[in-house]
């Protein structure tokens, strides 16, 4: 049988925890999951972006519960032992909150350099859905990462092919960020290309949703950019996006932060408006030293509260040949679905808001790369745009 193996390097520290949170673990089930992932986000723009078809697709490939997987993986042990505590500096303890708290690690951790073998092992070859797994593989690899806070650096990777018959677009670690954007570049336009061959039998339904609600590869609905600096340690390169986001969220406090002080101390009606910060993810939380008093915003349609909107920014330090460089990968997905809108709280208190109305992550992009006045450009270089792959309905 039909035999691969990658050696998984950890790049920024890895928060991931079985059924005992305060212990890190790798599971196959985690990498199983990040790997639907990245699948639904290739395959999303091929079949429509119907749910139903997604499924049948992910199925042939990952199981279900009416057919088995093609294909088994086994994680190794670590060749390092997890961290249980550590301490960060601000702005990357910033990002990691919730496994961080203050500066000091709630949680267990694989540290950085640390690795591991994933072996998988075929037991149906199929020359198509081989290909297809290596190149979600491959996506994962070079664009994701795995654990908790993934979307702002923590847990990125970098895997490489040990063992097997692997798709050439695997190229090593680059010499360059500029290197780095010309080979991504060919790796998504080969991916998709095998995406396109494997899944060109499955039929797509006339009625299909004219856009996604998560991310995917599609150029008409993401954004990915590489930085050129070159930062020395992985540590350099997460301290600079988190001080660009820490500025950024700063300098957009207003009239946010007055709206919800009004909301939360006027007994009468609170002006109108919305909470422009919350394009960047939900919850949105708020605390007023002066009143003693919380508050938080989540999105509600009809009878349904959204509780958590994902960073629509997606951060992954990516590890170079020397140096470190780093990645964004913007969604523009439906952040939430027709009709929804804010709902602010503090205690007994509800306000139904709009939506956001400006586009603060296209903004937070191009004052990083683009606005050279702009107190958070240069941080992480200027910035390469990389070609995603295709619609389908172009390429054909």
């Amino acid at each position: 049988m039909k035999r691969c193996c990658f050696r998984l390097q950890v790049v920024t520290p890895l928060f991931l925890a079985g059924a005992d949170q305060r212990l890190a673990e790798l599971r196959p089930p985690s990498v199983r999951g990040v790997l639907r992932f990245w699948f639904r986000a290739l395959a999303g723009p091929l079949l429509g972006y119907e749910r139903r078809v997604l499924q049948r697709a992910e199925a042939t490939l990952f199981g279900s519960t009416e057919q088995a997987s093609p294909w088994l993986l086994r994680t190794c042990t670590f060749d390092r032992e997890p961290v249980s505590e550590g301490t960060f500096p601000r702005s990357i303890a910033y990002l990691g909150y919730g496994p961080i708290i203050g500066n000091k690690s709630q949680r267990g951790f694989f540290p950085p350099g640390s690795s591991c073998q994933l072996k998988i092992r075929w037991l149906k070859e199929d020359a198509l859905l081989i290909q297809l797994l290596e190149a979600t593989i491959w996506l994962w690899g070079h664009l994701g990462g795995l654990g908790a806070r993934v979307r702002r650096g923590f847990g990125s990777v970098y895997l490489e092919p040990e063992e097997g018959d692997i798709l050439p677009i695997w190229f090593g670690r680059a010499e360059s960020p500029e290197k780095l954007a010309g080979f991504l570049e060919n790796g998504l336009r080969e991916c998709r290309e095998v995406f396109a061959t494997a899944l060109e039998g499955i039929p797509r339904p006339q009625d299909t949703p004219t856009s996604p609600d998560s991310l995917v590869l599609d150029n008409r609905f993401a954004e990915l950019y590489i930085g050129t600096k070159v930062f020395d340690d992985w540590s350099g390169a997460l301290e600079a996006v988190g001080e660009a986001l820490i500025t950024f969220r700063r300098l957009h406090r207003s009239p946010d932060r007055e709206i919800v002080r009004q909301f939360i101390t006027s007994s009468g009606t609170p002006p109108e408006g919305t909470l422009e910060r919350a394009g960047f993810g939900l919850p949105l939380n708020f605390y007023f030293r002066d009143l003693g008093a919380r508050a938080q915003t989540t999105a509600v349609r009809g009878e349904t509260e959204y509780e958590r909107r994902a960073f629509p920014l997606l951060v992954k330090v990516m590890s170079l040949r020397k140096g470190f460089c780093v990645l964004l990968l913007r969604s523009r997905a439906d952040f939430l679905p027709e009709g929804a809108r804010l709902l602010l709280r503090a205690g007994e208190k509800r306000r139904e808001l709009g939506l956001p109305r400006e586009d603060l992550v296209g903004k937070f992009l191009k004052d990083l790369f683009e606005e050279e006045g702009s107190r958070i450009h240069g941080r992480l270089g200027e910035g390469l745009r990389i070609a995603l792959p295709w619609p389908f309905e172009e390429a054909r």
